[in-house]
């Protein structure tokens, strides 16, 4: 469900970095803000969370992908071309997340974004992604 554009309060934007082949173009969902991919895990979400990072590391991509279901990840820096990245579209082409979506340099994400925000994504053009914080969501 999307809800009416008046009720939007915080508005980013961010490049796609992977974008899975069952991929939606509009994903509804809550944050789920990671400080420590050690410590935290996705388990305790009602449903598929928008992972939030400040960077990504390819080790835990490999193995959250693998086991955990995410509708999309998002990371504050980087680019395209970070290697973290690069082992996402592995990963996916593998087919072992062809239902995500992967946004990176969205400025401040992990600041701006907290656990438990209703977070609007809508992918552009293939290369680029609005995320927008959904107010009293």
């Amino acid at each position: 469900m999307f809800l009416k554009k008046e009720r939007r309060s915080l508005e980013l934007k961010g490049q796609i970095a992977c974008l899975g082949n069952d991929a939606p173009k509009k994903v509804c969902a809550r944050a789920l803000v990671i400080k420590d991919w050690r410590k935290q895990g996705t388990k305790d979400a009602k449903e598929l969370p928008v992972i939030i990072v400040s960077t990504t590391i390819p080790y835990e991509l490999i193995q959250w992908w693998g086991k955990e279901k995410v509708s999309a990840l998002i990371t504050s820096t980087g680019g395209i071309t970070a290697h973290g990245w690069k082992v996402a579209r592995e990963v996916m082409d593998q087919n072992m997340a062809s239902h995500l979506i992967g946004i990176t340099a969205v400025s401040g994400a992990h600041r701006k974004i907290k656990t438990g925000d209703l977070l609007e994504i809508e992918v552009i053009n293939g290369s680029e992604a609005i995320i927008r914080k959904i107010r009293g969501g």
